[in-house]
């Protein structure tokens, strides 16, 4: 599979990628002034307010093709991140030009995969990594002997589509797993875009898809697949449109209309339609998550209760409970989408109640784990 020459920005769109971001400060003010008074901010932090407006402003003003030209890549901040926290970069390279991204790999007994978020457009952005090496610093402070290695996906993005990154995040698990450490000890976590790549493995798993030619078998060896699943308002591309994204959108950082053009840049990627379910799981017949057991021992669902997304992440861990009993869903009634990542990058001081809850999640399952001896 090869894959598709990286985008280059056009004059104009250059033009237009500064005229965006030369607004951002009017922006700011006017919100300082006039925005932060109206009803749907009541209560809201000066800080996260100021970050959801300019997140909404970019995401609803810049394309699929400028967005990423906007930040920096996935491995130019993960370097970044590293170089801050002085720590080791270590990066495992896998196929498609796909890597792993490791914070803490030496001497780990768990490891953790995160698929970032961005629409298959956006690259990793720091407060995600921060977000995981607290995860990775709770569990060792309170859980003796418990070294858990956070391993990042850095996957390919637009042009690229599916099965691109369903491949590279097999050829991730196929390499950990070869190291040595088994899937009972390896957790899947991912945000947004990066949870639905992680459906799309629940979905090959349980239906095997004959375009995915990397191969993963998860071994029989009397534990019950990977160690566990975490989807933090996860994406599933539904085609149909919820009450939430139209209620929602009036409140949520993420406009309805930015995951719409986003999935309509992915989808048409998806050229078989038996396919089709494993991006959108929602759409799909009764019964696609039987059998989800084997896959994972438990699965940890988040949702804020003001994102578009809210009940298409609802409807997912509906489908998912069904067959799986160890399936928990944490709704923060205020909260937006992927709330607890961009109250660090709002430079929140108070931990938040979403990052809380995930973590207690983390630390029962593994505690679980050590007292069965796993």
């Amino acid at each position: 599979m090869a894959l598709p020459p990286k985008v280059q920005l056009r004059f104009s769109e250059k033009l237009g990628l500064n005229l965006v971001l030369l607004q951002i400060p009017f922006l700011l003010l006017y919100t300082l002034l006039v925005s932060r008074w109206s009803p749907n901010n009541k209560g809201k932090p000066t800080n996260r307010l100021l970050f959801d407006r300019t997140a909404r402003f970019v995401l609803d003003n810049l394309s699929v093709r400028q967005l990423p030209a906007a930040s920096p890549t996935s491995e130019e901040t993960y370097f970044k991140w590293i170089s801050e926290q002085k720590l080791e970069p270590v990066i495992d390279k896998l196929i498609l030009d796909a890597s792993l991204m490791w914070v803490g790999k030496e001497g780990m007994n768990y490891a953790m995969i995160y698929c970032h978020g961005g629409g298959y457009v956006g690259p990793l952005s720091d407060f995600q990594i921060e977000f995981w090496h607290r995860l990775q610093v709770s569990l060792q402070s309170q859980e003796p002997g418990v070294q858990l290695g956070v391993a990042v996906l850095d996957y390919s993005l637009y042009p690229a589509g599916f099965p691109t990154q369903l491949h590279q995040l097999i050829s991730a698990i196929t390499q950990i797993i070869s190291s040595g450490l088994p899937p009972s000890h390896i957790y899947l976590a991912g945000d947004s875009a990066g949870a639905n790549i992680i459906i799309q493995l629940i979905g090959h798993l349980l239906h095997p898809s004959p375009r995915i030619t990397e191969h993963l078998e998860l071994p029989r060896d009397g534990h019950s697949g990977f160690a566990g699943i975490c989807l933090i308002s996860p994406w599933v591309l539904s085609n149909t449109e919820s009450k939430s994204e139209r209620i929602n959108d009036l409140f949520d950082l993420l406009p309805s209309k930015c995951l719409t053009n986003w999935k309509n840049v992915y989808m048409p990627s998806v050229l078989d339609p038996s396919d089709q379910f494993l991006v959108q799981p929602n759409d799909a017949m009764d019964g696609w998550f039987k059998d989800i057991q084997g896959v994972c021992s438990s699965v940890m669902i988040t949702a804020g209760g003001r994102e578009v997304l809210h009940d298409s992440v609802v409807k997912l861990y509906e489908n998912m409970v069904l067959y799986h009993p160890q399936t928990t869903l944490y709704v923060q009634d205020t909260g937006l989408h992927c709330d607890a990542m961009f109250d660090i990058a709002a430079k929140s001081k108070n931990p938040h109640p979403m990052e809380q809850r995930v973590f207690q999640w983390f630390h029962a399952n593994i505690l679980e784990k050590k007292l069965g001896g796993n």
